[in-house]
């Protein structure tokens, strides 16, 4: 019983866990995820420096992709 309550936390913790991307594989890994989710006809609008909000075409409807740098440091 103590290592199926170890194994449930283990699962509940692991899906919020950070996986590193290589340094240079950034811009790919962003590439992938776009089209595992089939965004593409994308239209952009700047909001700042640090905001990057896309209009795009998923399976024939609009959809929102915000682009946010968020520079804040939490401990």
């Amino acid at each position: 019983m103590k290592w199926f309550m170890f194994f449930i936390c283990f699962c509940c913790v692991a899906g919020n866990m950070y996986i590193r991307i290589d340094p240079f594989g950034v811009a790919d890994r962003i590439i992938q995820f776009l089209e595992y989710h089939k965004i593409n006809n994308c239209f952009e609008r700047l909001e700042g420096e640090n905001e990057l909000h896309l209009k795009c075409l998923r399976d024939g409807g609009l959809i929102d992709v915000h682009v946010l740098i968020d520079e804040e440091f939490y401990i």
